[in-house]
């Protein structure tokens, strides 16, 4: 056991063979990653598709929103923190709605292609020039459509 550090006056103590395990464990997992990041994609998409068949239902446009939360949320988790910056823009466009004219359903395809060229290229670096370029250029659209409104 190692001691990790107070809290309060309790003193925590960790097992570093559970650690070890831990680790074990969640790296055993990295190949179902990729599958799964690819499933939630596909959540995305199938969300988008149905929003665009009927763009005045907010319930599609409810489940795009949340599906794009998931993916912010699962992205970095996944190893993409790209695919965490893009579907976070996604959640704020949806998120922060306030569109008398509703949402430019070109500005949430961009965004799931671009989620789907980073999973699709494997683009694992928060910081790849391109990734970044494309990320910053999104969340720039977004942000002056909402600071607009």
């Amino acid at each position: 056991m190692a001691k990790l550090g107070k809290i309060g006056s309790d003193t925590i103590m960790v097992d570093e063979r559970a650690v070890k395990r831990a680790e074990q464990a969640l790296e055993a997992l990295q190949d179902d990653f990729e599958d799964w990041l690819v499933g939630d994609l596909d959540l995305l998409k199938d969300a988008t598709e149905a929003l665009r068949a009927d763009t005045a239902s907010k319930d599609f446009l409810s489940d795009v929103c949340v599906k794009a939360h998931d993916l912010k949320g699962l992205g970095v988790t996944y190893n993409y923190p790209l695919v965490t910056r893009i579907a976070g823009s996604l959640h704020r466009l949806i998120d922060e709605n306030t569109f008398d004219e509703g949402i430019p359903l070109e500005l949430i395809d961009n965004h799931v292609k671009a989620i789907q060229a980073v999973v699709v290229g494997k683009v694992k670096a928060a910081d790849d020039p391109v990734g970044m370029e494309l990320a910053n250029e999104l969340e720039q659209i977004v942000g002056a459509l909402i600071d607009v409104q």
